[in-house]
């Protein structure tokens, strides 16, 4: 299955290049806000037919921390993974 592990090493890929870019913490991030555009930014890039999403943290995480980043990255992964093989029980809640 060349095109699901294409589609999850992009996806990786993508959400990966967001831990790395950004400024200082804000007094309180919106966890649930930076999911909802990482996975905005995710969608489009893949409607696109891009293999990374552009390497810029979304306005909404700016202030969430790079462990958190990569837990939602993780998740976001997992359920677009288990979206594209049809696996919806496998799917995390937002």
């Amino acid at each position: 299955m060349r095109t699901g592990h294409a589609f999850t090493t992009a996806t990786v890929a993508a959400l990966l290049a967001l831990t790395g870019c950004g400024s200082g913490p804000d007094p309180k991030p919106d966890v649930a806000a930076c999911k909802t555009a990482m996975v905005k930014q995710v969608d489009e890039a893949m409607a696109a037919g891009e293999e990374t999403v552009d390497d810029e943290r979304p306005t909404a995480c700016r202030g969430v921390d790079d462990k958190t980043l990569q837990r939602l990255a993780g998740e976001i992964t997992a359920a677009k993974t288990a979206e594209f093989f049809g696996d919806e029980s496998a799917t995390p809640a937002p």
